[in-house]
Formats: C-alpha cells, structure tokens, sequence
C-alpha cells in the first residue's frame, strides 16, 4: 500500500477522470452504451473547477454525442 500526503483523492484527480472518461468513451462507442453516471459527474465537477484537460475532454464527448454539454460549457464556447 502507497501512501503520500496528496490532498486529492486518487478518483479526483483529473488525469485519473480523463484517463476514465477516454476508457469508457471507447467502450461506449464499441458497445452502443452510455458513459457511467460516475465518470460523467466528475468530469462535470473538475470542468467547472476549471481544469482545462477535462474540458477538452467533455468537448470531445460532445462531439461524439457521450456527454451532455452542460450549460457552463456551452457559454464559455461563445466566449471564443
């Protein structure tokens, strides 16, 4: 067992969020499913809290229809 003085739970982590995100983006386009509910949350809450990975990442899901824009993301799109 690791352990570190992080002040952000492992599941927090943007990286981890994008790295799930991108996983089950695959799954869903190869299954024909949805994003899990989970995975889709925190991407929403580390977008909001500005991360800009995990926007690209959103956007991305937009595009191909995984994600629901949210209404932060699409007035900030118009600030371009």
């Amino acid at each position: 067992m690791t352990s570190c003085h992080c002040r952000l739970k492992a599941a927090d982590d943007p990286a981890v969020i994008v790295g799930l995100a991108v996983h089950f983006a695959r799954s869903a386009l190869t299954h024909s499913v949805s994003l899990p509910v989970s995975v889709c949350d925190r991407l929403t809450k580390a977008v909001e809290a500005g991360d800009p990975a995990c926007r690209s990442v959103a956007e991305w899901l937009g595009d191909l229809g995984l994600l629901d824009p949210k209404p932060q993301l699409s007035a900030e799109e118009g600030g371009r």
